[in-house]
């Protein structure tokens, strides 16, 4: 009888203790992925790192470091068009960068024109980049409407 009791408590005993094992394993494991989640975190922070030091250097090694006038590429590109609305930002960034922003509003122009112009602007050197644009439909045609788009440059002062 004693030796069934105490191969009763060996094997309650050992249930707890793999109970335990068990139970930290499942902690570590925790752990271990959260950390894990962290290095892919760590990892695609350095990737865009390194996209955005490659286009600094592109940036600085341009001979014309100013963005072309927004308003000369929509006479270009919305013929007749006059901008309604046209507000211009530009914003001290560290190393000598100068962040622009234009915002451009037009009224009865056609969405295809638009959609040249934003090509237009980002196929420019140093580019235009489009942030924003809200597009709403007029009364009269197909087609045409009013159009409201941020533009976004980096500029490097020499």
């Amino acid at each position: 009888m004693i030796m069934v009791v105490a191969a009763l408590v060996g094997i309650v005993t050992g249930t707890a203790a793999v109970i335990r094992v068990a139970a930290g394993a499942s902690a570590v494991t925790a752990r271990m992925k959260e950390k894990m989640a962290n290095i892919t975190e760590l990892s695609e922070m350095h990737a865009r790192l390194g996209k955005a030091v490659s286009a600094r250097q592109t940036f600085g090694a341009l001979t014309n470091c100013t963005p072309v006038s927004i308003n000369s590429l929509v006479r270009e590109c919305v013929p007749g068009a006059g901008t309604d609305d046209s507000r211009d930002n530009r914003r001290e960034l560290a190393g000598g960068w100068i962040l622009r922003e234009r915002e451009v509003t037009l009224t009865s122009v056609s969405f295809a024109d638009m959609l040249a112009l934003a090509a237009k602007a980002e196929a420019q050197r140093p580019p235009w980049q489009l942030v924003s644009c809200t597009l709403r439909a007029g009364d009269g045609k197909t087609g045409i409407g009013q159009a409201q788009m941020l533009f976004q440059a980096l500029e490097k002062s020499r």
